[in-house]
């Protein structure tokens, strides 16, 4: 016997595949049958019996009882079909959904393309800019000496007046 109070031969086996030679001989295995063995035994005995039943005893609908059940039948189908339809538009809606995010995803990183050609198009002629101004500032460096030599050296090379020419007074 078992620490739960099953016996051997119900822990060897699935209760719900036995038929009832199966519960018979587990009942003979058992040389004392556990309280949840003998219920199992009458609770599948009844099941068994209530088959045999419901096989037998097939009466015929009264014509309420059949439209009724036709009527529940539809409405039924009517409500899988409505549960079905939903489903479905939530699939559509959310595949739209995707759709709607990855088009504006494509356009978000195509205008980032454009602002970044664009930018750097500005960054390249700016740098261009300021190459030239710099290189007409190093060409200005030389100036500023050259035009001050040339101011003190003017002065200084005034053509001599020639003494011939000079008529005094």
């Amino acid at each position: 016997m078992g620490s739960e109070g099953f016996c051997r031969c119900t822990r060897l086996y699935q209760w719900d595949r036995w038929d009832s030679a199966d519960l018979r001989r587990a009942a003979d295995v058992c040389a004392t049958p556990t309280p949840p063995v003998i219920s199992f035994l009458l609770c599948v005995r009844k099941m068994k019996m209530k088959r045999k039943v419901a096989k037998v005893a097939r009466l015929r609908l009264s014509p309420n009882e059949e439209a009724q059940l036709l009527k529940e039948e539809q409405e039924r189908r009517r409500k899988l079909r409505l549960q079905q339809v939903r489903e479905q538009e939530r699939s559509i809606a959310l595949q739209i959904r995707r759709e709607v995010q990855h088009r504006r995803d494509r356009e978000l990183q195509q205008l980032a393309g454009e602002l970044r050609a664009e930018w750097q198009r500005e960054q390249a002629e700016k740098l261009r800019a300021l190459e030239r101004l710099y290189q007409s500032s190093l060409q200005a460096v030389g100036e500023g000496h050259r035009s001050a030599h040339d101011s003190v050296l003017k002065p200084l090379k005034r053509p001599v007046p020639d003494k011939k020419l000079c008529i005094p007074y």
